[in-house]
Formats: C-alpha cells, structure tokens, sequence
C-alpha cells in the first residue's frame, strides 16, 4: 500500500484510521462511535445540548469519567459523561452499571437495533 499524499490527506479521522490499518483501526472506531453515543443519551436526558440554555432543561453536564472496557477488539479506553443537578440519575444504556465487559454492550447494541 502506498502512503497517502499529505496534501490530500483525508479531513476525516476514521478514513485515516481505516488507511493506517483494519487490526487497529476497529477498536478506535468503536471508540469513537461508543463515545458520541453516549454524548447524545446525555444530550437527550438533559434535554439541552452542551452550553444550551433552554427552560426545559433537566441538570448540566459535569464532564467525562475515563472508563476501560474489554471486548473482544481489545480493551477500549471510553469517556463516560457525567451529570449534575439532574432530577433523575443519568446511566447510559451502552454500559451496565459496574460492567467490564462487552456483555451489556451486546445487548446494547441488540437493543438499538430493534
């Protein structure tokens, strides 16, 4: 495989993680697609986006909690969104409270699909 001209260089990050390699590619795709998910469930149950000021709005997001996940792609390094000020308890529906493993997120993923 030649090496991409840099002058072209794909803008988005999983064509170029796709270009440097499947095997290494797929766990930060996951990554990536895992972390924006979640992002959208916080959005979703505050009701609000990020710095968005509206009278509906149910807390404020409070940042990001690192959190490891082994799968069978290889231990995925994930960015969990915090809540606060929320009438009810933010929980993702991609990770089973005190899970480690890819077992919730199967079921997860079988769930968003139907």
């Amino acid at each position: 495989m030649t090496k991409p001209d840099p002058n072209t260089a794909p803008i988005d990050p999983i064509t170029s993680l796709l270009e440097d390699g499947l095997g290494d590619a797929l766990p930060r795709i996951a990554e990536m697609l895992m972390n924006a998910a979640m992002c959208l469930e916080r959005s979703a149950h505050l009701r609000a986006e990020p710095h968005q000021r509206t009278e509906a709005r149910n807390g404020y997001a409070n940042g990001f909690k690192p959190r490891t996940l082994n799968t069978s792609l290889g231990k995925l390094h994930l960015s969990v969104p915090q809540v606060r000020e929320s009438s009810s308890p933010f929980q993702t529906s991609l990770l089973e409270k005190g899970s480690r493993s890819e077992r919730a997120l199967k079921a997860a993923i079988a769930e968003m699909y139907l």
